[in-house]
């Protein structure tokens, strides 16, 4: 594989782990275009085609050894499905067992055999590790009565325990393989049986062109800028010469460049996805069709959110829906007895241990956890003066605003994330005056001690136990998770 790594670097000029991913993802663009040749009636054969087309792939990659450990945990999984599946510790033994192993891998590349690699085996795992937690509560799910299952959980149990070769051609599936999205099992059978809604799946062609041409244009946008606005340039002396608007105004761009290389992974994914058919996810209320399925970012809507439910609906969509599904709401069943502070807790744990162990991981839900705290409260107690008083004619500036300084405050609190080193990231923090941290938390307090009563020119008090108070009671419960 080296010689054939080293043909390619000579052709393009630079080295081939840089471009491993992408590399790899346009590989699954011509196996979605075979795929397609495969009839309904051969579901086998689609199993097969996804494993060992996936698996060739994965070992031009990455090598012999790197593909046998990716099969450990799968093939761990289905011997203890075979026998355990009705118990109730099973989706627990086969979570702890998922993160156990990718916990592993993370620890071993970050403090046993460092890697200098921009992409290695490790995120493909964490996408399998998505499937196999999923799939084990899916399969236990199937062996309880619809009474006890939720409207989303009897959508999605699996009655039926699958085939090695069916388990294989799911957790294999080349669309998303690398990267992600992580697909249900039930999608992905229904998928492959030409089942609704993939009985009558419109033109791929649309979809697949706008995702392959928004990620070729990342691509562009991130060769030409990257050298110019690099996160690691904060440590050169002529940082510091700059002024603190210009060292922030430096800083968004780089956050901004850093992002796009999960734009372009994310978006050639959900165009191969497209291409494969797998993406379709039906028609709308307008008879529209509807290419989400393979959806895990929306670029507007976490570039310029509105609030922070906006940014975690929009950054690694099949991920926080993991989190959400088979973490969250599985902790807050109210048989357990857990409670929902608690369970959100426990739930940005499990992202933060998915994501590994380097200290920026951990810096970064810290202050996302505490800018979603301000972020309710300042729309609990500011945002009803925009709806039910005089002030309402200039809500327009109070949404602007509110974009602004969210998506300003999004390229400061993932600084941790792109730099993972703590001193490194305080350092930088501290160059921009932590101003990310120090204005927010004076809002808060000055928020948190007029969060019941509010008083405009000394005659309007506003009582948010009113109707105020009732229309926006709702986001204050909903729970924010950081994927």
């Amino acid at each position: 594989m080296k010689v054939v790594h080293d043909y390619i670097e000579s052709k393009l000029g630079i080295p081939f782990t840089q471009v491993s991913a992408v590399f790899g993802i346009f590989l699954t663009y011509f196996l979605a275009i075979l795929f397609k040749f495969i009839p309904n009636s051969q579901p086998n054969l689609k199993h097969l085609f996804s494993f060992f087309f996936s698996s060739a792939i994965f070992y031009f990659l990455f090598g012999f050894s790197t593909c046998v450990d990716l099969l450990i945990s799968p093939c761990l999984v289905y011997l203890l499905s075979l026998k355990f599946r009705t118990k109730n510790f099973f989706p627990i033994l086969i979570f702890a067992i998922s993160m156990g192993h990718v916990s592993y891998r993370h620890f071993h590349s970050q403090f046993l055999s460092p890697s200098t690699l921009a992409f290695d085996g490790t995120a493909p795992l964490m996408v399998l590790i998505i499937k196999l937690s999923s799939f084990g509560w899916c399969l236990h799910d199937g062996t309880k009565p619809d009474k006890e299952l939720s409207a989303e959980q009897r959508a999605l149990k699996i009655a039926k325990m699958p085939t090695l070769l069916e388990y294989l051609g799911y957790l294999y599936f080349f669309g998303g393989f690398l990267v992600g999205p992580a697909i249900e099992y039930k999608d992905y059978y229904n998928f492959v049986h030409g089942l609704k809604p993939f009985d009558r799946i419109p033109s791929r062609i649309p979809s697949t062109l706008k995702c392959l041409s928004m990620g070729l244009g990342f691509i562009v946008i991130y060769l030409k800028f990257e050298p110019i606005f690099n996160l690691n340039y904060c440590s050169e002396p002529w940082f510091d010469t700059l002024n603190i608007f210009f060292k922030s105004a430096f800083v968004i761009f780089s956050m901004f460049i850093a992002r796009t290389k999960f734009y372009i992974a994310w978006k050639l994914s959900e165009g191969a996805c497209n291409l494969s058919g797998i993406g379709y996810n039906g028609i709308d209320e307008n008879g529209t069709p509807v290419w989400n399925r393979g959806q895990n970012i929306k670029i507007r809507g976490f570039e310029f959110p509105t609030n922070a439910k906006m940014i975690t609906d929009s950054w690694n969509i099949n991920t926080s829906k993991w989190l959400k599904n088979y973490v969250y709401l599985r902790l807050c069943d109210p048989r357990s007895g857990v409670s929902t502070s608690f369970s959100t807790f426990i739930t940005n744990l499990t992202s933060a241990f998915w994501h590994g162990f380097y200290p920026g991981y951990y810096m970064f839900f810290g202050t996302a956890a505490f800018f979603i705290l301000v972020s309710r409260t300042c729309r609990r107690v500011l945002r009803p003066f925009f709806i039910t008083t005089k002030l309402k004619k200039y809500k327009t500036i109070y949404d602007v605003t509110g974009i602004i300084c969210t998506a300003l405050s999004v390229s400061y609190m993932m600084v941790p994330f792109v730099l993972k080193s703590f001193s490194s990231s305080v350092q930088l923090w501290t160059k921009l005056w932590f101003i990310g941290h120090n204005p927010l938390r004076d809002l808060l307090n000055k928020l948190s001690k007029n969060d019941e009563h509010v008083t405009l020119n000394n005659e309007e008090e506003v009582n948010f136990k009113g109707s105020a108070r009732e229309e926006t009671s709702k986001l204050v419960k909903r729970t924010k998770i950081y994927s």
